[in-house]
Formats: structure tokens, C-alpha cells, sequence
């Protein structure tokens, strides 16, 4: 059978492609389809919407933040990541903000399959933005965009 690809599918280029109600939602599924719990840190961008911390806690999970990389970005990078990572460690929500991809995206790719650490894209910031000829959106196990139609 052949079927027509979803607006969202054309986007990512991706046949694996769900829709939810919010981006709060998105996040929320992708915590748990990677089984966050209690005993688990989660990195975050120190400056992103609240929705990234609120679905922490509501998986239990510890939120941490790092810092954004410079004012020209404002973006985590790996070296802000490396300043906060535990041993508790089991994801890291990069968010893409207002319009800029995290230029270390595939360093952050990188270090996170050397320290079996999830990476979960936000990319409803910066839709359509790329890295290196690399549309967003490919790096991580997990994406989050969000548009309106």
C-alpha cells in the first residue's frame, strides 16, 4: 500500500511521525517512551519554556539545567552540558531556540552514545533550521516540532 505522507512526515522526512495535542504532550511521551523515572536527571536548557522542566517532574525525574552558550546563540553546548552530567544522567532536551540550531548539535550526538544518554530534540523553536547542510530534527532518538496548519 502505498500512502501519501503526512504534512509533519514531509518536514522531518520521516514515516515515524505521531501527533499530539501540545508540545508539553510531545515531551511528556517522549519521557516516558524512554522509561524516565524518579531515579533519572534530565538536562535542560536553562532557557527554554517552562513546559521542558514541567515534564520532568511530572515523570519525577530531577531537572537540570545548563546554560546557554553565548548571547548570539542562546543555546546549550556540549561544554555546558559536561558542567552539570552526573551519573544520573539518562536524557538531554536540547531545545533549538528562536530560530538558532545548537551549533554542536553533533558533538551533543556524539557524547551522548558515548555515555548511553538520550537526546531529545525541541524543535518547535526553529523549525526548518539546519546544521551543517542537516535539517534539525535528525539528531536526536526523539523529536518534538510544532507547527499550525
Amino acid at each position: 500500500m502505498n500512502l501519501k505522507k503526512n504534512f509533519s512526515q514531509k518536514i522531518v522526512d520521516n514515516a515515524h511521525c505521531l501527533a499530539v495535542s501540545s508540545r508539553t504532550t510531545a515531551l511528556h511521551l517522549a519521557l516516558l517512551s524512554i522509561d524516565i523515572s524518579s531515579k533519572d536527571e534530565v538536562i535542560i536548557s536553562a532557557l527554554t519554556f517552562v513546559a521542558d522542566i514541567n515534564v520532568v517532574k511530572m515523570v519525577a525525574a530531577k531537572p537540570v539545567l545548563a546554560d546557554c552558550e553565548s548571547y548570539e546563540n542562546w543555546n546549550v553546548s556540549l561544554d555546558s552540558i559536561k558542567k552539570v552530567v552526573t551519573d544520573k544522567m539518562k536524557a538531554i532536551i536540547v531545545v533549538h531556540y528562536v530560530g538558532y540550531p545548537v551549533n554542536d548539535i553533533e558533538e551533543i550526538v556524539k557524547f551522548c552514545k558515548e555515555n548511553n544518554i538520550y537526546l531529545i530534540e525541541d524543535c518547535a523553536h526553529a523549525l526548518g533550521a539546519r546544521v551543517n547542510n542537516k535539517a534539525i530534527g535528525i539528531f536526536g532518538v526523539l523529536v518534538v516540532l510544532f507547527f499550525y496548519k
